[in-house]
């Protein structure tokens, strides 16, 4: 699984997919886990294959966005394990940070974003966290179900793997020339750029969510949080140019953030991160805007091996 994960998303970022990385770190993360449990015979007791398996999902996740005690919630959410040792918690911190503090010692660095211009919370700017949140919901579902929906499409029509992943790369490669889609392949960090400042297109999330959604669900390696990211963030841009009464930099950090959460069913995950990358100001505006999303998003998720929603 390990190097599957890995060389696989490496092949998928050179030849132009668009898709993130952190689904790859989570991966390699839960493979060593596995091994240490096959390795030492714990995976004879589910308790602690999943506690492992938990520690393995913290560490990939904070080594790769910074994040470790978002990190840490991350595991607990998106698996939604049960009867879990007691010692879960303290083992699951550790790993957590322990990683993050590996990754910056061999030298990995992590984006940082810009500072977010926060104005007090007047009733229009609650207004228009409201439709933010409203609007990253709908977001969020539009791309958990295209998703969804897409994957079912091609596994119905087609038997075999390769045989989608072939056929994906073909409708990908020619929806990308024909709309000269060129900038929202691979990572596309420069969107991240254009998003907190004036230079947002309109139609910047919505053409990075088809694009991601095309790469996934033909089988392509890859995650969908950094571009959940950059979806989010483009929405808040453009919504400020569509008449909210939020700055630049608030709406882009409050979309990041929503349709994120949103779409992993990871609320308090979005939380937690929100502070770790944008600071503890930005707290009052996510209270406001991650609940309505998470309502407006129903209980899809991107990540299938979640039991229920909270």
């Amino acid at each position: 699984m390990l190097p599957l994960a890995l060389f696989g998303t490496l092949l998928t970022h050179l030849l132009g997919g668009s898709a993130g990385r952190e689904g790859t770190s989570v991966q390699m993360g839960g493979a060593v886990a596995e091994a240490i449990t096959t390795r030492f015979g714990l995976d004879r007791d589910k308790k602690y294959q999943r506690l492992l398996m938990m520690t393995g999902i913290a560490a990939g996740f904070s080594a790769t966005f910074g994040t470790p005690l978002a990190g840490t919630f991350f595991a607990y959410e998106a698996p939604r394990y049960r009867h879990l040792p007691k010692i879960q918690p303290l083992l699951i911190i550790y790993a957590s940070f322990l990683s993050n503090m590996i990754g910056e010692l061999v030298g990995a660095t992590h984006r940082l974003y810009p500072a977010v211009n926060l104005a007090r919370i007047s009733l229009k700017n609650l207004l228009s966290l409201v439709i933010l949140g409203i609007l990253a919901g709908i977001v969020a579902f539009l791309f958990t179900f295209s998703l969804t929906m897409l994957k079912k499409v091609y596994h119905d029509l087609i038997s075999k793997p390769i045989l989608i992943s072939a056929i994906g790369a073909v409708i990908f490669i020619f929806i990308i020339t024909l709309f000269k889609l060129e900038d929202y392949q691979g990572l596309s960090l420069q969107l991240f750029d254009r998003a907190f400042s004036a230079q947002s297109s309109g139609w910047d999330f919505l053409k990075k969510l088809m694009t991601t959604v095309l790469t996934l669900a033909a089988g392509f390696q890859g995650g969908e949080v950094t571009p959940l990211f950059e979806i989010g963030a483009s929405l808040g841009n453009v919504l400020v140019h569509q008449g909210l009464t939020l700055s630049i930099t608030t709406a882009a950090a409050c979309g990041f953030i929503a349709v994120f959460a949103s779409a992993a069913n990871i609320p308090i995950t979005g939380f937690i991160m929100g502070i770790e990358l944008f600071g503890w100001g930005i707290l009052p505006y996510l209270f406001i805007v991650i609940p309505i999303s998470y309502l407006i998003s129903t209980s899809r998720t991107i990540y299938t091996s979640q039991l229920k929603p909270l």
